[in-house]
């Protein structure tokens, strides 16, 4: 198990380094990353999209290598959103890291959690789809309740991204 876990986080790591984003932490089997900080708003919810959709290619095939040491193919689902985060260096001696807390990432882990109710593999609120300004085909839009808001969240749902077209405006 921790092998495989090994191969899938330094595989996604490397994915959202490369789209320039920071990886945060690894939680369980999960991963948060942080993008924007260089690039600001819209190229970080650009490079956070393009990542995602690398992510769920490479994962299939990543599943592919093991098929003969899994008994059934490892998936994953993603968040996105943006927002305004208080971001710093948190934590208590050795356990000090670089993070992110807000609105913005409790939104974003939400919608990761969404993704199982769905069967989506990604999520992403339909302010970080526009700040993007990328086009989907095809596009599912929806609203959803997160905890903790009072109001509703308007979202777009990717069931496959392998069968999403990006087009960049």
């Amino acid at each position: 198990v921790v092998f495989i876990l090994n191969q899938y986080f330094k595989l996604m790591g490397e994915i959202i380094e490369n789209q320039g984003g920071y990886l945060d932490k690894f939680i369980g089997d999960g991963t948060m990353a942080l993008f924007g900080i260089e690039e600001g708003p819209k190229g970080g919810s650009r490079n956070a999209i393009l990542a995602a959709s690398q992510m769920n290619v490479e994962l299939k095939k990543l599943n592919e290598r093991l098929i003969h040491d899994l008994p059934f193919p490892l998936k994953m689902g993603i968040g996105i959103h943006s927002g305004n985060v208080i971001f710093g260096k948190m934590g208590y001696k050795h356990a000090k890291n670089l993070t992110a807390v807000g609105d913005a990432v409790n939104t974003a882990s939400r919608l990761e959690s969404l993704t199982k109710e769905f069967k989506c593999q990604l999520i992403i609120s339909k302010y970080t789809y526009e700040l993007s300004d990328y086009q989907f085909n095809p596009l599912e839009e929806d609203s959803v309740k997160i905890i903790g808001r009072d109001e509703m969240l308007d979202v777009i749902k990717i069931k496959d991204t392998s069968i999403v077209e990006i087009i960049q405006e």
